[in-house]
């Protein structure tokens, strides 16, 4: 009997170990699972802010909604068959779901309605895309992996910052340096007398192409535009197209790069041994020559947005540290803020000395504001005009234009506000949904705000786990992230960004230094040391960083801005659930109970594999309705569009630009851009022919431009521009004039302080014999215009032969 039970007891140990072995095994080919998970989720993020994200309602990102998406329902498929965890659907996932499903309930509005329904398709699947990939971040975020996912925020931003102080200092200088070149060879060809008539014309014609190839405008106020951009601007963009967008990243990056300082020299201890010393300086180190590099970058800029939102950012940071940290005075605190300030007003010092700042930037804040302000009440008019559902993303310019103040500067695509961009577009809904969000977020930080934790990051937590998987999701994480945009860029446009790559190396690089520093103290026992610990309360900081930013700046609308905004939102909700475990004295204080809570967590959770397999389901069909919908017309109607004008500029015969431009209108059939071009084309031939068939043709593309985006001024003033042309060409033409007094006060009525159109009525007014008419309409555009020079909005000048006819008009009467 007792062999037997020793017999019994052997085998049961046995099973056991056998047990454990299988255990370990599958904890860390899970691992791995996971750290290939991470890294994909974090290198779709990543990848937004390594392309112009402000080309999204044009539909310049679809590739990578459409990856994304259906990355995602991999992703949810492959979690399903491993099962180790549920699926996370708490409350801050409901509110931003509820946030960016007003974004598609309003797109959705303007699709079954009226509005520009190719934007509107566009920006749904956009917004559905951000909530997607918040719901994948919420997935991976762990305590174990916050760390990893903040590290390669930094590491990016610090490439990022890199690259933006090269910028101005020479790919600047070097694009026009390439322009004026290509612009003194067109002079050259044009002035020679040793070129015949039909080389002049071939090799003007060439370069015109060139230039059109480059998004080079070829004349007007928009070439004017270009040139004066081109030549005064010094501030780095980042791969954004704006300067504000890019410099609203690199204030949050430059919070969270603070904590990262904060924390160590806070929370070192008088009585540290030389040897910790030692490995915390390079902590230190590493972690000050990033922020002079994001400080530096932010400075070029000329933000003022973003300097201030970093300003109340590290406020925010230092004084939650102070409160929050045990043991820290404000004594201690004083000397790390007196130097950094001090380290900035060098900065700013140098940024001066080289030119890159000047005291316009200050001196010109207030006329920035009141442009914003400008910009803010005529957006009020648009909400109240559309309170329920809004505009619709992407409809915004189009009905703004209505409200547009006489001396407001520009035609503006958002409000420079976040909580008039969401009430203007996504309505009163949106707001529920950002209200939502708002609360949320307070609710997250308030939990860490009150925990009975150090307002650092805790040394024997979760955090000391080994973060070998972290690291290598980080450098992974970005490989993903250059080469997904490498691969988009070389598809679409048959280009290799040599500056992505770039950048994408650096940023390993940066990764791998980091990676090297922490091997050389493993055997330390503050090895940690070398680890970028960002605090909880930087988190907050970096939130309220933002939001400072986003209060008199675009973006919120952006994928890549709403994205780090929500991605820094997942982290906060971690940290907030570890904080409030350390309230409740059940927080996990070593590394095996952590690995054991997973572990039971995997087990308990395998009924849920129906879950997971609900959610591929609707990424696969999200993927394939963005592709279908959005992705594949838009692309393809694009690339025949552009062939189109490289061919119209480059001497093509006529009818081929037009089945170019045909072909480009059946590819995307909600776009009204094909439509637009052909109606250009048709009116330039009527005009070299006046051949009536080219005249009808232009009339029915406009009206046909028109019914796939109502709303649009532009459109209404195409049609009634014509017939202005027609009666002015044909004099006395009655029904001519007529018909385009009827068009263009359409126009005007969208579009009300329009001065260029505001003269074109008055002369079709004049035309049609309603001289008292279009004497009025004429002082008025006159009024316009005074009020433009008054404010030196020079691309909004009438030209002064049009000036001197609106003049007689005027005093016609």
């Amino acid at each position: 009997m007792s062999k037997h039970k020793r017999s019994s007891r052997r085998q049961s140990s046995t099973g056991v170990r056998s047990s454990r072995l299988h255990q370990d095994g599958k904890h860390l080919e899970s691992s791995s699972a996971n750290g290939r998970a991470e890294a994909l989720v974090w290198g779709l993020l990543v990848a937004r802010w390594l392309i112009p994200t402000e080309g999204t309602v044009e539909g310049d990102t679809l590739w990578l909604t459409s990856l994304t998406l259906a990355a995602a329902a991999g992703f949810c498929w492959w979690m399903s068959r491993v099962s180790f965890e549920r699926f996370r659907f708490e409350k801050l996932d409901v509110a931003v779901w509820v946030f960016c499903g007003a974004h598609v309930l309003s797109a959705l509005v303007v699709i079954v309605t009226d509005g520009n329904k190719r934007a509107a398709t566009n920006m749904l699947w956009e917004w559905l895309c951000v909530a997607v990939l918040f719901s994948l971040l919420r997935q991976t975020m762990t305590p174990s992996s916050r760390t990893g996912f903040l590290r390669t925020v930094l590491v990016v931003s610090t490439a990022l910052a890199c690259y933006g102080i090269w910028q101005p200092a020479f790919w600047y200088p070097s694009n026009l340096k390439e322009y004026e070149s290509l612009q003194a060879e067109l002079k050259s060809i044009e002035s020679s007398s040793e070129l015949s008539v039909q080389e002049r014309t071939s090799r003007q014609q060439e370069l015109r192409a060139q230039f059109v190839s480059q998004g080079i405008p070829l004349s007007g106020p928009s070439r004017e535009l270009f040139e004066r951009r081109l030549r005064d601007s010094k501030e780095p963009l980042g791969f954004f197209a704006l300067a504000n967008t890019f410099a609203g990243f690199m204030a949050s990056a430059l919070v969270l790069i603070s904590g990262v300082l904060l924390n160590r020299l806070l929370s070192a201890a008088p009585s540290e041994s030389h040897t910790d010393w030692n490995s915390s300086r390079r902590t230190i180190a590493a972690a000050v020559t990033a922020f002079l590099l994001v400080a530096y970058c932010l400075f070029l800029t000329k933000s003022r947005t973003a300097w201030g939102g970093a300003l109340v950012g590290l406020a925010t940071l230092i004084f939650l540290l102070i409160t929050k940290s045990a043991g820290i005075s404000p004594r201690r605190v004083i000397p790390i803020v007196v130097s950094g300030a001090i380290a900035l007003s060098l900065l700013a010092g140098v940024a001066v000395a080289a030119g890159a700042l000047d005291i316009e930037v200050l001196s010109e804040a207030p006329m920035s504001l009141r442009y914003r302000l400008e910009y803010w009440t005529s957006t009020w008019d648009v909400f109240l005009d559309q309170p329920l559902f809004g505009t619709g993303p992407g409809n915004f310019r189009d009905h703004y234009l209505r409200y547009k103040l006489p001396q407001s500067s520009e035609e503006i695509a958002d409000p420079h506000q976040f909580i008039l961009d969401v009430a203007a577009n996504a309505g009163l809904i949106g707001l529920i949904g950002l209200a939502a969000v708002f609360a949320m977020l307070a609710k997250l930080a308030w939990s860490i705000a009150r925990s009975r934790k150090d307002g650092m990051t805790s040394q024997n937590g979760p955090d000391n786990a080994p973060e070998v998987s972290a690291v290598d999701s980080c450098w992974k994480a970005v490989a993903i992230a250059a080469s997904l945009t490498l691969v988009g860029e070389w598809l679409f446009s048959a280009t290799v960004s040599w500056h992505v790559l770039s950048i994408g190396l650096l940023a390993i690089g940066i990764e791998k230094l980091l990676a090297v520093l922490q091997r050389k103290s493993a055997s330390s026992i503050v090895a940690d040391n070398l680890q970028l610990r960002i605090p909880p309360v930087a988190i907050v900081a970096a939130l309220v960083t933002i939001f400072v930013h986003l209060s008199a700046a675009g973006g919120i609308a952006m994928p890549a801005v709403i994205g780090l905004i929500f991605a820094l939102a997942s982290v906060l909700s971690v940290d907030a659930e570890r904080a409030s475990a350390g309230n409740n004295q059940q927080a996990a204080v070593t590394v095996d109970d952590v690995a054991n809570k997973e572990a039971a967590t995997r087990l308990s959770d395998a009924p849920f594999s129906g879950v997971w397999l609900g959610t591929a389901l609707f990424g696969g069909l999200a993927a394939v309705g963005c592709t279908m919908t959005a992705f594949v017309p838009v692309t393809q109607s694009a690339s025949l569009l552009q062939i189109g004008d490289y061919e119209a500029v480059n001497g093509q015969p006529v009818r081929q630009v037009i089945s170019l431009y045909n072909s480009a209108a059946a590819a995307d059939p909600l776009s009204p851009e094909p439509h637009i071009r052909l109606t250009q084309v048709y009116l330039h031939q009527w005009k070299q022919t006046r051949d009536e068939q080219f005249f009808v043709r232009a009339i029915e593309s406009a009206q046909q431009a028109r019914a796939l985006s109502p709303n649009n001024p532009q459109i209404a003033h195409e049609i009634g521009h014509a017939w202005l042309m027609r009666a002015a060409a044909e004099r006395p033409n009655q029904q001519a004039a007529a018909s385009a007094v009827a068009e263009l006060q359409k126009a005007l009525a969208m579009y009300p302080t329009q001065p260029a159109w505001t003269a074109d009525t008055a002369q079709a007014l004049a035309l049609s014999g309603e001289a008292d008419e279009a004497a009025a309409l004429a002082r008025r555009a006159l009024e316009f215009d005074e009020i433009n020079r008054a404010a030196g909005h020079a691309d909004r000048y009438l030209p002064d032969e049009r000036l001197a006819e609106i003049k007689r008009l005027a005093d016609a009467s």
